[in-house]
């Protein structure tokens, strides 16, 4: 016999929803990605470009630019002075996002 108007709790790891724990999964794979690409100590012209070409991979797709189109999109990302460690985030993030 069932009773009426009692409900059952969650277990602790069935309260979270599977899609937040897979945004705190790849949002805590940015933060690695982030940390060892900032350890690199890369030049910051080097950032810039590496993240101009991930953008127009994004937009434009793999292969689908030249490399006047990266150079165009360096130009415009340093005129936006973005600071190393966003930049580093930045390159993480659109990494993991173009592997999937």
């Amino acid at each position: 016999m069932e009773k009426k108007g009692k409900k059952t709790q969650p277990a602790p790891d069935d309260v979270k929803s599977k899609p937040a724990q897979k945004d705190q999964n790849i949002e805590a794979q940015i933060k690695a990605d982030a940390y060892v690409l900032s350890q690199k100590k890369l030049p910051y012209n080097d950032l810039i470009w590496q993240y101009a070409e991930l953008l127009l991979k994004r937009d434009k797709g793999e292969g689908k630019f030249a490399n006047e189109d990266t150079k165009k999109k360096a130009e415009e990302l340093f005129k936006s002075k973005p600071k190393v460690q966003d930049l580093c985030w930045y390159i993480a993030e659109l990494n993991i996002k173009l592997k999937k």
